[in-house]
């Protein structure tokens, strides 16, 4: 977030995800733009002159984890002000992508005749199903086990069909 014309002095100027007011140590909920320049809630003081009140010029990176909901297609960024002024300039979002992962041998399927020999229109089949998710999201280890003719059917959690 980059905006021109923040002032450290004048409280009501908010940054909002999804309505809910975004702050950190540094950028207080009702004075967000406050002529700062911080990251994930700390001054940033690697720069000359080194200037804690930055004099209308505002740069921050916030951490907002828990705004966006999972399976969440939109967000909203609302800026807004009860008074203050200021200038957005550079505005930019970025949300992790999580998804399963099944490769390699998370992955695996069997099938039985359990009328034994060939399989043959009628027989009864039993599929078994174990899939296990590697990648960066938390759904549960899956396995499936069914007898069916020609037909398959899927389950969750470890039970059976």
């Amino acid at each position: 977030m980059v905006a021109g014309d923040g002032d450290i002095g004048f409280k009501g100027d908010q940054l909002e995800l999804n309505g809910n007011a975004l702050g950190d140590a540094v950028n207080p909920a009702n004075n967000f733009f406050n002529s700062t320049v911080s990251r994930l809630g700390a001054h940033v003081t690697a720069k000359t002159p080194n200037y804690v009140n930055q004099f209308g010029f505002d740069v921050d990176l916030i951490n907002a984890d828990g705004q966006v909901p999972n399976g969440a297609t939109s967000a909203s960024l609302t800026l807004k002000s009860a008074g203050d002024g200021f200038y957005p300039a550079v505005i930019t979002f970025a949300t992790d992508l999580y998804q399963p992962v099944l490769g390699g041998n998370a992955f695996q399927k069997s099938v039985i005749d359990l009328d034994g020999g060939l399989v043959l229109p009628g027989d009864v089949l039993e599929y078994a199903f174990f899939l296990q998710n590697r990648g960066t999201t938390a759904p549960p280890t899956w396995w499936c086990a069914t007898r069916c003719r020609w037909a398959r059917r899927w389950c969750r959690a470890r039970s059976r069909c």
